[in-house]
């Protein structure tokens, strides 16, 4: 496999950084059939994904918004910190897996994704007009 990630060094002696080798490594043969779309697009298409531009956490078996991101469609749409999603397009989601599988099982990266959120004491329905991730995030330089 392809080593993909390195970590720093949380046993290392105080004040000295080193990066070592992850754990995560990308088998070979799933590498072939996308190898040429990475090379020229930085992405497979298949990595495109809906971003709400919000950070959650599971706890007590509610899906609580931690961070909004300024400018994101979480934040156009009004959610904040705080904020407990309910529901993803009707159905309800108790984990953060459940939550992430009903937000990336939209075709389209770009869809509208609605959400039932509690916030405060007010159960609100929002529409978000999620982005493409990867058009969130900086590419290797060349691509």
């Amino acid at each position: 496999g392809i080593g993909s990630l390195f970590v720093g060094d949380a046993l290392g002696e105080p004040g000295v950084s080193r990066r070592l080798p992850g754990n995560m490594f990308v088998p070979v043969d799933l590498l072939k059939p996308i190898l040429a779309e990475l090379q020229q697009t930085g992405s497979s298409k298949s990595s495109r994904r809906p971003w709400l531009g919000l950070t959650s956490s599971e706890q007590g078996g509610r899906v609580s918004v931690v961070r909004v991101n300024k400018d994101s469609p979480a934040d156009a749409a009004g959610l904040k910190p705080g904020d407990v999603v309910l529901a993803v397009d009707g159905t309800r989601v108790a984990t953060l897996e459940e939550f992430y599988k009903k937000v990336w099982s939209y075709p389209n990266p770009d869809d509208e994704i609605k959400l039932t959120v509690l916030q405060g004491a007010d159960i609100r329905n929002f529409t978000l007009k999620a982005v493409d991730r990867m058009s969130t995030m900086a590419k290797p330089a060349g691509i």
